[in-house]
């Protein structure tokens, strides 16, 4: 339990991390989350209950975005458990196969402009003409990411806590980002806050 704690900390942290870069590199969708955030909450000393995060659309976006941009695993293995016949080849049972995650995020005709960062890609009407599987940051079915509902709630939380205080700059680009296996900047990250 301890383990699966930590991990589900440290890759939420660094998931809050490339969130706050990615907003201190898109000012503007900075402002609209804090207005967001503004109108829902209105008294800036109440705390967030979880009828407020689903209030928050636009936050929920934008966290969704942030994690199709910069995603947490680059990719997941599964096992195949029966034949499947695809147009070139077949897929054997018992064989193994590799989901890039990260690239499946990077897809151009899922995701037009993928180097954009746009939260609106993530709002009901887009969604609906997106396949659920097109975009899997905690995996999907029944192997799923067991910390995923925490992670999320985190995500959002510690934003609202954070942008109610402070607008987040930074000089590091999100095009300047080199990644480590769990997609952590090799060379830190200064934030201004």
């Amino acid at each position: 339990m301890k383990t699966m704690v930590a991990a589900a900390a440290s890759t939420s942290v660094e998931a809050l991390q490339l969130l706050l870069v990615s907003l201190a590199n898109h000012p503007e969708i900075q402002a609209k989350v804090l207005a967001e955030i503004q109108d829902v909450l209105r008294d800036p000393q109440r705390d967030v209950t979880t009828e407020d995060l689903n209030s928050l659309t636009y936050l929920g976006q934008t966290v969704q975005e942030s994690l199709r941009v910069h995603g947490g695993i680059v990719m997941i293995l599964r096992q195949v458990t029966k034949d499947i016949n695809l147009t070139s080849c077949t897929l054997p049972a018992g064989g193994r196969i590799m989901i890039p995650l990260h690239a499946m995020g990077w897809n151009p005709d899922l995701f037009p402009d993928p180097s954009q960062f746009r939260p609106e890609r993530f709002s009901p009407e887009n969604l609906k003409n997106r396949h659920n599987s097109a975009f899997l940051p905690f995996s999907g079915g029944s192997r799923n990411c067991i910390g995923k509902t925490f992670a999320l709630a985190f995500l959002k939380i510690a934003l609202v806590h954070i942008l109610r205080r402070f607008r987040v700059r930074s000089e590091v680009r999100l095009e300047d980002i080199q990644y480590e296996v769990t997609k952590v900047n090799k060379s830190g990250v200064l934030l201004c806050l």
